[in-house]
């Protein structure tokens, strides 16, 4: 995974077959276009190693303590991801402002 483009201000955490992208921003514009240009670099990874991923599993959080409209849309491959108000990583379901279930 050291071949792996992450672009500034993103990040990955990866746990055996649950992976998690993250990406802090003050540009929303600009963290959209790098969450998808990462997102991106690692569908081209998995495609050389011939992985799949689960897009049912895969969802967007924003999260925020303020009130917003939904954020523009975040595409995966051809796929646009779908926006959660919550999201589960690792058995734990994290909502849009940051706190564990």
């Amino acid at each position: 995974m050291a071949d792996l483009l992450i672009q500034p201000g993103c990040g990955l955490t990866v746990y055996a077959d649950a992976t998690a992208v993250y990406a802090l921003r003050s540009n929303k514009l600009i963290l959209y276009r790098h969450l998808e240009q990462t997102v991106d670099s690692i569908l081209q990874w998995m495609l050389r190693w011939r992985l799949k991923i689960s897009r049912k599993k895969c969802t967007a959080v924003h999260f925020t303590y303020r009130l917003q409209p939904t954020p523009t849309n975040i595409v995966v491959g051809v796929v646009a991801l779908s926006w959660s108000h919550t999201s589960r990583y690792m058995g734990l379901i994290v909502d849009q402002r940051f706190s564990w279930r």
